[in-house]
């Protein structure tokens, strides 16, 4: 079966089209229906008329080009996922821009969009909007097979995980768990979605859950040399042991994943495992390592410009630096974060210059006179409540709870501590107290 009536349905979801706005002056919308559906095939003039009004033209192809496309298409996609290369991800990308490619056959179509919107997943464009992507997908998942519903279960639990629904994300990757055992799936799919489920797992709190898959994840990168992957588990592995205070296995991990980085030569994920280490040492009431490694880590982040990374180690800092009442270096580096957001993230508009600008905001307020403090804590747990930050809505609602407390206000600071109350209830998914 052709799959124009998709594609047609496609774009017209990526541009918020109704089928009534589509149809007007074109066709009725009962027929543009069942155009979209496949059960009516239309007529030269009709078609013309609706990739117009769309704004998009088709690429025919013959049955040995689509095989060819969709072949390689596979190869950039396993490629892809085993070695994040995004340029030359983004470069494929682009021989697609222009023209929306007409497939003969229909489970090719529906194979090329799965394994694109992964494609697009692994980009992260901020400037992308995927949820249509999504909708037009979810449209038509019955109609896939056990391969198929396996990629769109990742692809629906990746793009939850990015909107911050970390509970959603995990529930439509557990749907693939049964899929393991009907889908012809090869090794490294596997893999690559136990590396996803044990980080998701990680993100709900079930670190032993995390443990279990990445191990398994780890295993395969290992023996077949992908060593950036195997030192993503290495870490994870290090953050999922430490949560659980197995400091002696944290370290372990950390200290492997250091390793194959200094092996390699790779800045990025050296001043990734130094910030965890020192993460570790500071856990342990070694301050002082703990602000060696950091400040070891904010040099190699710095050269490899990852500005995500770069305001981690700087909060890191600014924490440790708080936790040892040195006022005079937390107001300097709260300076340094304030200054790094304005030179650096201008452009950002992701809600990483925000997440920052109240965690450097708050300690700069906590370490002079608390103007202000109050309304800065109401805001920044806003924010969190809005990127479902568990811990940080906890953290700070204990602040502003003292803070209030302190005050003599005492409802209000009581509001804040149930506020911070109910994350537990939310980590350990009860609703009872009496479940906990």
């Amino acid at each position: 079966m052709s799959s124009i009536g998709q594609m047609i349905r496609q774009e017209r979801f990526k541009q918020k089209m109704k089928q009534s706005t589509l149809a007007e002056g074109i066709c009725s919308a009962s027929h543009l229906s069942k155009i979209e559906n496949g059960t009516a095939i239309p007529s030269e003039e009709v078609l013309q008329l609706l990739l117009n009004k769309l704004g998009i033209e088709i690429k025919e192809l013959s049955h040995q080009d689509e095989s060819r496309i969709i072949s390689s298409l596979q190869a950039v996609y396993k490629e892809g996922i085993l070695k994040r290369n995004k340029e030359e991800i983004r470069e494929y990308l682009q021989q697609f821009a222009e023209h929306k490619i007409h497939f003969q056959n229909l489970h090719n179509f529906y194979t090329y969009n799965l394994l694109m919107f992964r494609l697009f997943l692994i980009l992260q464009d901020q400037d992308q909007d995927l949820s249509p992507f999504i909708e037009a997908l979810r449209s038509v998942e019955d109609q896939f097979d056990h391969h198929q519903k396996f990629i769109f279960n990742i692809n629906v639990g990746l793009f939850e995980f990015f909107e911050y629904k970390f509970h959603s994300s995990l529930l439509s990757l557990e749907k693939n768990l049964e899929l393991t055992k009907k889908a012809l799936l090869e090794d490294w799919e596997l893999a690559d979605f136990h590396s996803i489920l044990g980080n998701i797992y990680h993100k709900n709190g079930e670190n032993f859950s995390s443990v279990n898959f990445t191990t398994t994840a780890l295993e395969y990168y290992k023996n077949h040399l992908y060593f950036e992957r195997a030192m993503d588990c290495y870490i994870l592995l290090g953050i999922s042991y430490r949560n659980l205070n197995h400091f002696k296995k944290a370290r372990e991990n950390y200290s492997l994943a250091l390793k194959l980085a200094e092996d390699f030569n790779l800045p990025y994920y050296k001043g990734m495992c130094y910030h965890n280490l020192g993460t570790l040492y500071s856990l342990e009431g070694n301050s002082e390592k703990a602000l060696e490694y950091f400040h070891i880590s904010l040099d190699l982040k710095k050269t490899e410009q990852h500005h995500g990374k770069v305001l981690v180690t700087i909060h890191a800092l600014i924490v440790e630096y708080s936790k040892l009442g040195n006022s005079m270096l937390v107001l300097r580096w709260c300076q340094k974060g304030i200054d790094y957001l304005k030179n650096e993230l201008t452009q950002d508009r992701s809600a990483l210059p925000i997440t920052y600008h109240y965690h450097f905001s708050i300690y700069k307020a906590l370490h002079t006179n608390r103007q202000n403090l109050d309304h800065l804590l109401k805001e920044a747990v806003k924010h969190f409540e809005k990127t479902f930050d568990l811990r940080h809505i906890q953290k700070y609602s204990i602040l502003l709870g003292d803070h209030l407390f302190h005050q003599n206000k005492f409802k209000l600071a009581g509001e804040f501590y149930q506020k911070a109350n109910n994350v537990i209830y939310k980590q350990r998914n009860v609703e009872k107290w009496e479940d906990l």
